[in-house]
């Protein structure tokens, strides 16, 4: 069983002055004021409130605030604590389940006794669910909204040329192919699952005009969105 006391978890400051160290435990940082600047062997990040940082243990990285102060939550978890201490550092988007344990970790700050043990183990869940790189993640949770190359690349530390060419590497496909994918990916669920109008699911998958849905439906699917409802929806499992 998880053992509270050996967990740290407290509020700390960080000003201009670049640091660098390592150290035996595994670490979560959530940034709740300013920006700090955080480079490992594997990255260059900006933390703030929309992103956090997981360090595994003997991760040696550079950090500053990247103007005046910084505030932030920091999680140190001993290492005999750590899930896998052979993973590599993370930067995942804060969606609402890292949002959620933010102020659940916050909230428990505050108390005599934490219960910090529960919270680590789905730290540690989200954590595996976000094994993917940052961008990705992000893209999964926005593709519906207006997502640029450029946003993808500073999340990943890259510059736009060289993240283009690495996201091909990975998956086959560049960024805004991906990105078009997913969106029709969600509008066949929409087709199938609800009574929405074509309008409607094209607001709702990030298209500007329905016409650029069906466009793009076509070369896909090789029939229109409706004929697809049509054929598809009654079909049974």
């Amino acid at each position: 069983m998880l053992n509270n006391r050996q967990i740290v978890c407290e509020k700390r400051r960080w000003q201009e002055n670049l640091q660098v160290h390592t150290h035996p435990f595994g670490q979560l940082l959530f940034a709740l004021q300013g920006e700090l600047f955080m480079e490992t062997e594997t990255r260059v990040s900006t933390i703030d409130r929309h992103n956090l940082i997981y360090l595994p243990p003997d991760c040696k990285h550079r950090f500053s605030a990247k103007t005046g102060w910084t505030e932030g939550l920091v999680v140190d978890i001993p290492l005999e604590l750590v899930c896998d201490p052979a993973q590599p550092d993370i930067v995942c988007y804060v969606n609402q389940d890292w949002a959620a344990l933010r102020m659940l970790l916050l909230s428990e700050t505050s108390r005599k006794y934490p219960a910090y043990s529960p919270l680590l183990v789905y730290t540690f869940h989200l954590l595996m669910e976000h094994r993917q790189p940052p961008s990705m993640c992000f893209i999964r949770e926005h593709f519906n909204e207006p997502v640029t190359l450029k946003m993808l690349a500073e999340i990943e530390g890259y510059n736009p040329t060289y993240y283009c060419h690495w996201f091909k590497q990975r998956v086959g496909l560049t960024p805004q192919q991906y990105i078009r994918q997913l969106r029709i990916e969600k509008a066949k669920q929409l087709l199938l699952e609800s009574d929405y109008a074509l309008g409607t699911i094209s607001d709702m998958t990030g298209f500007k005009h329905q016409s650029h849905l069906t466009k793009l439906f076509k070369q896909i699917e090789r029939i229109s969105p409706l004929t697809y409802r049509i054929q598809n929806r009654y079909k049974k499992s």
